[in-house]
């Protein structure tokens, strides 16, 4: 990864926690400023590690652009809507047990777009939860809740 593409990164994410600090969500309902454990700024350094990939199947404006996978620049919004909107069928109740469930288990709910179409079951492998460290999973969560 160029030198310039880890700073343009770097200082989005930057961006997005300072747009953050000043923002709370009015969707109805549901929790999106839930405390979260991890760093925004370290998650996107771990959402572009080549060891979990996710820049290889996930669409994120001016980052990656994979069509297997849900697009993410705005997921934090996404999941705000799916969970009011009766489309998620699942227990999880605010932005970030709903990305924590999404990362850890994602045949729990399959999202229902993709680049390329319909999103399919069992496309995202289900070992994140053992293969990000606890500090890895939170920093992601963090980062992916704040995109939207």
């Amino acid at each position: 990864m160029g030198l310039t593409r880890v700073w343009r990164l770097v200082g989005f994410a930057i961006l997005a926690l300072v747009f953050l600090a000043g923002c709370r969500s009015t969707t109805a309902n549901v929790t999106t400023t839930a405390v979260v454990a991890g760093n925004a700024v370290t998650g996107a350094a771990v959402f572009v590690d080549a060891r979990f990939a996710c820049t290889s199947c996930h669409t994120f404006e001016g980052i990656s652009d994979g069509n297997t996978g849900p697009i993410l620049t705005t997921i934090g919004a996404d999941v705000a809507v799916r969970l009011t909107d009766g489309s998620y069928p699942g227990a999880a109740t605010d932005v970030v047990s709903y990305l924590r469930e999404a990362i850890t288990d994602p045949r729990a709910f399959v999202a229902p777009a993709c680049p390329a179409g319909p999103c399919f079951d069992r496309v995202m492998p289900n070992n994140f939860g053992e293969l990000l460290s606890p500090e890895e999973l939170a920093d992601l969560v963090a980062f992916l809740a704040a995109q939207g």
